[in-house]
């Protein structure tokens, strides 16, 4: 007895493991559809921003929505993720925000992909945007550095970029020019090319470095 016993609870599980797998195979795929996908730039974070939609027939137990931030050589430098912790009946959509934080190599490209919180992750929905270079500029214009000095009759500036896709830069530099009976003040608004040292004539044989700053850069207009 014990042993038929010991054979049907071997059955019953078997039988109910046949039907777990014949269950999870006649479950439809869901079918997501991802709509009005966009981005804008928050100081140094890339904001993706769109719709996911349920176009399958059956409720989705919640969504993962995933980010990925190329660089313009192609490589992988950036990660951001969103999730749907709630149930998507058939027909609804929702809306995603994903913040992805951008290096200090610029997001030229991005992908997104969409898909339920399940091991092995499958994607089930994705698109890949780039990203228009004249978004930067005010990040760009906050990251490029200049630095100065001065000499006889002249000011030295140096710039550099940091491998950013500038083309000029529009620096406004402040010295004090010490003469015999007075000091003058005098701002100078030069142009600099990335990566570049260059001198001006500024007069008197004495002055003093005040201040240095970028007020504008030019981007190039394509990704190198």
């Amino acid at each position: 007895m014990r042993g038929l016993a010991a054979r049907l609870v071997i059955a019953t599980m078997l039988v109910a493991v046949f039907l777990s797998q014949a269950a999870r195979a006649a479950a439809p795929e869901p079918v997501l559809a991802l709509s009005d996908v966009g981005h804008a730039l928050d100081g140094d974070t890339l904001i993706i921003t769109g719709w996911v939609t349920n176009r399958g027939m059956s409720p989705v137990p919640g969504l993962v929505i995933d980010a990925r931030g190329f660089s313009p050589s192609g490589d992988l430098i950036a990660f951001g993720s969103d999730g749907i912790p709630w149930g998507i009946s058939p027909g609804q959509a929702e809306r995603f925000s994903v913040f992805v934080p951008v290096p200090g190599t610029l997001i030229r490209d991005y992908t997104l992909a969409v898909s339920v919180p399940r091991v092995p992750v499958r994607p089930l929905a994705g698109v890949r945007r780039s990203v228009d270079v004249a978004l930067y500029r005010s990040l760009v214009l906050s990251r490029v550095r200049v630095v100065g000095d001065v000499d006889v009759g002249q000011l030295t500036l140096r710039s550099d970029v940091r491998g950013l896709p500038v083309a000029q830069l529009t620096v406004e530099a402040t010295v004090i020019l010490k003469e015999p009976k007075i000091n003058l003040l005098q701002t100078l608004t030069v142009t600099l090319l990335p990566d570049a040292s260059e001198a001006f004539e500024i007069g008197g044989k004495r002055a003093i470095l005040v201040s240095i700053r970028v007020v504008d850069v030019l981007l190039r207009t394509v990704w190198d």
